[in-house]
C-alpha cells in the first residue's frame, strides 16, 4: 500500500518464532514439524508431552535408548564438547597481570629479595627438618613395635603334647603293596 508520496516504514517487523527442543535429540523442532506424544497408561494420570522432531527420534525414545549415549544427538555432543557452536557463549581467555617487584621508601629492590629468599631459605629448611622428624619418628615406632613382637614370641609359652603320639590311620583305598 506504498505509494510512491510514501515511504516505507524504518523499523521491520520481527516474527518471533516458538520453537521446542526434541525429548530425545536436543534439537530444535520448528512450527509444522515434528510429533507430539502423550504416554497414557490410565485415564486419570496425567503426564508431561513429549515432542520429537523426527520418526527417527520417536522410534529410539520407545527403544528406550540413552540420548547420552547416541552419537548424533544434542546431549551427546555437549555432555562430550563435540563441535563448538552448542548455543553456549565461549568466555574470553584473562589477561594475566605481570606482578612487578619494586623498591618503595627506606628499602631497595635488593634488600627485599635478599628478605625474600632468607625467608624462603628458612620456610624450606623447617619443612626438611619437619620432613625429617616425622620420618625418624615412624622408624622409631616400628622398631618398638618389632621389639615388643619379638619379646612376645620369647615369652609365649610353647604348646607341645605331653601325651603319647597317636598314630594316623593308613588311607582306605590307593594302591596295594
Amino acid at each position: 500500500f506504498f505509494s510512491r508520496f510514501h515511504s516505507p516504514p524504518l523499523y521491520s517487523i520481527i516474527m518471533v518464532i516458538r520453537s521446542d527442543l526434541c525429548a530425545f535429540s536436543g534439537s530444535k523442532i520448528y512450527p509444522g514439524h515434528g510429533k507430539h506424544y502423550v504416554p497414557t497408561s490410565s485415564v486419570q494420570q496425567t503426564r508431561p508431552v513429549f515432542h520429537f522432531v523426527s520418526s527417527k527420534t520417536f522410534a529410539n525414545f520407545e527403544l528406550r535408548r540413552k540420548p547420552r549415549e547416541v552419537k548424533w544427538t544434542q546431549f551427546y555432543r555437549k555432555i562430550n564438547k563435540k563441535g563448538v557452536n552448542l548455543g553456549e557463549k565461549t568466555q574470553k581467555k584473562k589477561t594475566l597481570v605481570d606482578k612487578s617487584k619494586r623498591a618503595y621508601q627506606g628499602a631497595s629492590l635488593e634488600l627485599i629479595q635478599a628478605r625474600l629468599k632468607a625467608s624462603e631459605a628458612q620456610a624450606k629448611q623447617a619443612a626438611e627438618s619437619a620432613r625429617v622428624k616425622a620420618i625418624k619418628k615412624r622408624e622409631a615406632k616400628l622398631a618398638k613395635k618389632k621389639e615388643e613382637k619379638k619379646q612376645r614370641r620369647e615369652s609365649a609359652p610353647t604348646t607341645q603334647q605331653t601325651g603319647p603320639k597317636v598314630q594316623k590311620r593308613p588311607q582306605k583305598g590307593g594302591l596295594k603293596q
